[in-house]
């Protein structure tokens, strides 16, 4: 490292002052990071699911959907899937939703007494 005296401070900052402004504006030019779309359309879902590890077809995620194997919600008539609730339901191994649900709902009759 080196050694700076007392006089050359004012000659630094002013560099220093420079190099910042350079940075600033560098980073300015960056383009936003883009955060990736929480909803997704079944359209959009296939190559998500394909990304980890699901290889399914159109008519497979849609078999699957009726047949609640698959989390998702419905806004008028389309299937929406749910980025971050897709991806604890693949790190779950998939499991079959309706069970899923049948099993939680039998649980809190359970705790209610019946």
């Amino acid at each position: 490292m080196e050694k700076y005296t007392f006089e050359q401070l004012p000659t630094l900052i002013g560099e220093m002052r420079n190099e910042l402004t350079f940075i600033k504006d560098q980073l300015k030019r960056l383009p936003a990071p883009t955060q990736p779309k929480q909803t997704l359309f079944s359209e959009e879902l296939l190559p998500f699911l394909a990304e980890h590890g699901v290889k399914w077809s159109a008519s497979t995620l849609n078999k699957n959907s009726s047949l609640g194997k698959i989390p998702y919600k419905l806004i008028g008539k389309r299937r929406v899937f749910d980025r971050a609730t897709i991806l604890i339901w693949i790190a779950q191994g998939c499991p079959n939703v309706s069970q899923l649900t049948a099993s939680q709902t039998l649980a809190e009759t359970v705790r209610k007494g019946l």
